[in-house]
């Protein structure tokens, strides 16, 4: 690949890889201008070349192996002119849908075969999402390389409960004479798809680029180099972070994450999940910026099938201007448990053009961090400072620190097996690493144990400082009692642990402008307090966090997730836990 200035030089990668398909993509379909994606992806396929016969195809070297366009060509003669009968899904024109609407549309079946008669296009949804109005329309005879779509309507109910964002699959199991069978899927969109975004918390001392798929930084000279900010301290004219992503797993063949891969590209494990549009509050109800958005691991290798929920604040004011905390709560969204899911951060600082980096771990504070300049150096001023703490009950479990080479490759590509490593080994410690080198370093925490529809929180704060290590420790400090202002539970007297599962009448009833609501854990549990309006609707979750056993009191203020004030009236608030629900009525007197 060219490099500018009139050099070339070697690459490996998806960024290579995708010119050359794309080209043979556009070989072929000038070859075939009927032939439909599936077609010309079934040729690519079946005619490259395997240069290593020992191995199994696909695999992690070479794919589905090295493109070969004369075998690919061949084979797409055979996939178009089959033999027998051969139908295909051609097209689906749909109106658009929102939630509790009626989704219509033509389907259009092509027979890329031979001749075919008595054709059915069998229907079948899933039940709790989508009612079918049609169902097996009769199509009768396709010939070879026709269509067939004037008799076949698709009519169905989309229920009200659907997330917007929402992909819903339906079954069509297309059948003929002869014991002819071949499923097909079509594929409807609720709304419309989820969109990536990107969010600055700017406060004047520090900005911070955050995203919704689990990727931070983005500016210019940076690993994903959008012309973003980054992230500055104080000097808003310098970006301190080449790359930062969050990171969740299980071992080293299930680690879902952002972070660079084994060919130097990020990895984009993750995927906005419906609904999961990123949301910015300024103000918001629990700080001066607030952003949540929610992402899944669907486009993990291997995914491990977990959702999540990620909510970051900013404050404007001293001496909670330096800080940035980041919330993950994590969900089982399938249908087995799941054990043993460490999370964390990384961090690749770039604190100085000349990569005087050094780092040490502070196990007080639950924090890992880096500073411009070597111990004992008498040249260098060891001026600024970068820390990731853990906020959340686990602790810090992993601390890691791997000096890399931008320019030689050397741990500048991360495996799978480093990533997990990276957040699930033992904690790093001992002495500062004193050397001249550039950094990458991780801070993880967990495990955690999540059943099937259960969730779990791991909270992290990003910190920065300059001139001294004790003021970075202080703004940790300072990170932690701001996470308990964001919570803003109060524990009442644990000494004595509660017998039963309890939410009490909040108090004072009716209120304005504000009310406090008591409850009670018998045993370690998520717990999610929400407000809902007389429609259901839900108002703002006062609580969405792992609690211990115990007595506690939180306090509404008759505000909405947006920091708006809610008009006065009737109002449900619900305590559920993974096992226990209840909810009691209250009334906002305006």
């Amino acid at each position: 690949s060219s490099t500018g200035s009139n050099y070339v030089s070697r690459a490996s990668g998806t960024s290579m890889a995708a010119p050359h398909v794309s080209g043979a993509v556009a070989i072929l379909r000038q070859y075939a201008p009927d032939a439909t994606v599936d077609e010309i992806k079934q040729a690519l396929i079946a005619g490259a070349v395997h240069p290593s016969m020992g191995e199994p195809y696909p695999n992690n070297n070479y794919g589905w192996g090295v493109l070969y366009i004369p075998s690919a060509l061949e084979a797409l003669d055979s996939i178009m002119h089959s033999p027998v009968a051969d139908l295909r899904i051609y097209s689906f024109d749909q109106n658009p849908v929102l939630p509790g609407d009626t989704v219509s549309g033509t389907v259009v079946i092509k027979n890329v075969g031979s001749d075919i008669d008595g054709v059915i296009a069998n229907n079948s949804a899933t039940a709790d999402r989508m009612d079918l109005l049609v169902n097996s329309p009769q199509v009768g005879t396709i010939l070879s390389g026709d269509t067939a779509h004037r008799d076949i309507p698709f009519r169905a109910l989309v229920h009200d409960t659907v997330t917007t964002g929402t992909l819903l699959s339906v079954d069509i199991e297309m059948t003929g004479a002869g014991g002819y069978l071949n499923p097909a899927h079509l594929y409807i969109r609720v709304g419309t798809a989820p969109e990536v975004s990107y969010y600055t918390h700017s406060n004047g001392a520090l900005d911070f680029t955050i995203s919704n798929f689990g990727e931070y930084g983005f500016a210019f000279y940076s690993f994903y180099p959008l012309n973003y900010s980054g992230f500055r301290y104080l000097d808003m004219t310098r970006n301190d972070l080449f790359e930062g992503a969050f990171l969740v797993g299980t071992d080293s063949a299930h680690i879902s994450d952002g972070v660079r891969n084994i060919a130097g590209e990020p990895d984009n494990d993750f995927a906005v999940a419906p609904g999961g549009d990123l949301v910015v509050c300024t103000p918001g109800t629990k700080a001066d910026q607030q952003t949540y958005s929610v992402f899944d691991d669907s486009k993990a290798e291997n995914p491990i099938g977990l959702e999540i929920t990620q909510k970051t604040y900013t404050w404007n004011d001293p001496p909670a201007d330096n800080i940035v905390i980041m919330e993950y709560i994590i969900k089982n969204v399938s249908d087995s448990l799941i054990d043993s899911i460490y999370a964390g951060l990384l961090m690749d600082w770039d604190l100085h053009s000349d990569r005087i980096d050094s780092g040490n771990y502070n196990p007080d504070s639950d924090m890992g961090y880096m500073w411009h300049g070597l111990t004992g150096s008498p040249d260098v001023v060891q001026a600024k400072y970068r820390g990731i703490c853990v906020l959340s009950e686990e602790g810090m479990t992993t601390h890691k620190m791997v000096s890399i080479n931008k320019q030689s490759n050397t741990n500048y590509t991360l495996s799978e097996g480093t990533k997990y490593q990276a957040i699930a080994s033992n904690i790093l410690g001992g002495n500062p690493f004193n050397m001249e080198a550039d950094f990458w370093v991780t801070v993880g925490t967990g495990p955690f144990n999540l059943a099937p529809g259960t969730m779990d929180t791991a909270v992290f704060a990003l910190v920065a400082a300059d001139t001294t290590l004790d003021n970075l420790i202080a703004a940790a400090a300072e990170a932690r009692n701001m996470y308990d202002i964001v919570t803003n539970i109060e524990i009442i007297d644990n000494e004595i642990l509660p017998e039963r599962f309890a939410l009490d009448q909040n108090y004072p009833n009716p209120f304005n402008p504000s009310t406090t609501i008591s409850f009670s854990l018998t045993k370690r549990s998520h717990v999610e307090l929400s407000i809902y309006n007389l429609l259901g609707q839900k108002v703002i979750d006062l609580i969405d966090k792992e609690l211990s056993a115990g007595n506690y009191r939180t306090s509404w203020d008759g505000r909405d997730k947006f920091g708006d004030e809610t008009a006065g009236g009737v109002y449900f608030y619900r305590l559920k836990t993974g096992e226990s629900s209840q909810t009691r009525k209250m009334v906002l007197l305006k």
